[in-house]
C-alpha cells in the first residue's frame, strides 16, 4: 500500500502552523511514514492538491476560503483534521470597541463550518475540546497532540555564572503587557530597592518602566518566530518569567513558555494558573506563583539567591520535555493519535467521477452565491 498523502492547509500561517503541522509532518515524511504538500486555502492550484491527497489537515482555519476548501475535500471523500490551539470563541479584546478577527461574522461562520465538516478535531490543550463542541453544537472526535520543542539540546543546558548581574527575561506579545505591568514590574522595583543586582530584558511588549528600573532594563522589539529562535541562542537568562491571567481563554492555551524557556536553558517562574499549573511540578520543573507583586518578588528573590536550585529546575524540566516534547516523541504521538487518518486512502480518482463533478459544480455555485451576496450588499 502506498504512503498516505497529507495536505497541510495553512488556514493561518504562523508559529502554530510550523509547530503542529509543517515540522512534525516533515519529520514523519523523512521517516518514510507519509507524503506531504503545503497550500494556502486561496491558491488557484488548491483543487489539484485536494485531488492528490488522502487527508486534509487544516491549521486554524478561520477564513471563508478555508471553509470552501474543507467542504470541497468533504465532497471528494477526503479525511479531514481541523487543528486549533486557542479558545477562539472567547478571545479577550485588547481594544473593547474593536471586534477581533475571529468575531467578524464571515470568519465566525467559517470557523464553525470547518469544525463541523472535519472528521477529527486536533488540539494541544484538552480543555478546548468541550468548549469547541459546545459552540459548534456538534459532537466531533477529538485528539490531543503534543507540541515539539525546537532545537532541543541533547543534554540539559548549564546555568552559567555571569561576570555581571544575572539576567531576568520576559518574551511575549502585547496581549500579556498588562500582567508584566501589574505583577512583574512592581516586583522588580521592590528587589531593586532592596539592593539586589540584576538585569531585566523584555522582548516584545513595551511596558511603562519606572525610574528605579530604567538603568537595568533592556528592550528588544517584537520579532518573528524564526528571529526569536535564532535570537534566543544568544540569551543567558538566569530566570525567565511567564505571567498569565486566570481566564477561560488563557487556560486553553498550550504551555508555550514552559517549552520555550526550558529549551533555552532558563528556569521559569509561572503564574499559578492553567495551563502552567497543569504541567509544572512546583520546585522541580518550575516555580508557580500567585498573581501579586509580592509573590513574584519573593519567587524571583529566592531563585536569584540559589544557583543550585536554578540548575536543578533546568535539568528536571529538560528531562520532562525531552521525553514528551522532542520531535521523536511528537512524531510518536502523531502516529498513535492520528492512526485512523494515516490508514485512510482516498477513493480511486476515476472510480468516483460523480463525486469529482459534484465537488466542482458545488465550488462554482458557492462562488456565484457569494458574488451575488456581495452585490446585494
Amino acid at each position: 500500500m502506498r504512503l498516505p498523502r497529507i495536505l497541510l492547509l495553512k488556514g493561518e500561517s504562523g508559529p502554530s502552523y510550523k509547530l503542529v503541522a509543517k515540522w512534525p509532518f516533515e519529520a514523519l515524511e523523512t521517516q518514510g511514514f507519509c507524503e506531504i504538500r503545503e497550500a494556502y486555502p486561496w491558491e488557484l492550484g488548491l483543487f489539484v492538491h485536494l485531488l492528490w491527497c488522502d487527508v486534509l489537515y487544516v491549521v486554524r482555519g478561520f477564513t471563508p476560503h478555508a471553509a470552501v476548501a474543507t467542504k470541497i475535500a468533504r465532497r471528494l471523500g477526503r479525511y479531514i483534521i481541523a487543528y486549533w490551539d486557542d479558545n477562539i470563541f472567547e478571545v479577550p479584546r485588547t481594544e473593547p470597541e474593536t471586534p477581533g478577527v475571529y468575531e467578524i461574522p464571515d470568519n465566525r461562520r467559517s470557523i464553525v463550518d470547518v469544525l463541523r465538516t472535519a472528521d477529527v478535531l486536533a488540539v494541544a490543550n484538552p480543555r478546548l475540546i468541550e468548549i469547541i463542541q459546545a459552540h459548534i453544537s456538534h459532537k466531533i472526535s477529538a485528539v490531543v497532540l503534543r507540541v515539539p520543542v525546537v532545537d532541543l539540546q541533547e543534554e540539559a543546558p548549564e546555568q552559567l555564572s555571569s561576570a555581571g548581574p544575572p539576567s531576568i527575561g520576559y518574551a511575549g506579545n502585547i496581549a500579556n503587557r498588562k500582567q508584566v505591568q501589574e505583577f512583574v514590574v512592581p516586583a522588580l522595583v521592590q528587589l531593586r530597592q532592596e539592593g539586589i543586582p540584576f538585569r531585566f530584558q523584555v522582548i516584545g511588549p513595551i511596558v511603562d518602566i519606572p525610574v528605579e528600573l530604567e538603568s537595568v532594563t533592556e528592550y528588544h522589539k517584537s520579532m518573528s518566530f524564526e528571529e526569536w529562535l535564532s535570537f534566543r541562542r544568544t540569551l543567558g537568562w538566569a530566570i525567565a518569567l511567564a505571567p498569565l491571567p486566570a481566564s477561560r481563554f488563557h487556560a486553553c492555551k498550550f504551555q508555550a513558555k514552559f517549552l520555550d524557556y526550558t529549551g533555552l536553558g532558563a528556569p521559569g517562574i509561572y503564574s499559578n494558573v492553567p495551563p502552567y499549573s497543569d504541567i509544572i511540578d512546583h520546585g522541580r520543573t518550575g516555580i508557580l506563583v500567585g498573581n501579586s507583586p509580592s509573590a513574584w518578588a519573593e519567587a524571583i528573590r529566592e531563585l536569584l539567591a540559589d544557583c543550585e536550585l536554578r540548575q536543578r529546575i533546568v535539568q528536571e524540566s529538560w528531562r520532562v520535555i525531552s521525553q514528551k516534547h522532542s520531535m521523536d516523541a511528537v512524531c510518536g504521538s502523531y502516529k498513535s493519535e492520528l492512526r485512523e487518518a494515516f490508514e485512510f486512502r482516498r477513493p480511486p480518482l476515476f472510480a468516483d467521477l460523480r463525486a469529482l463533478f459534484d465537488a466542482g459544480w458545488w465550488y462554482i455555485n458557492s462562488i456565484m452565491r457569494r458574488a451575488i451576496g456581495l452585490i446585494g450588499r
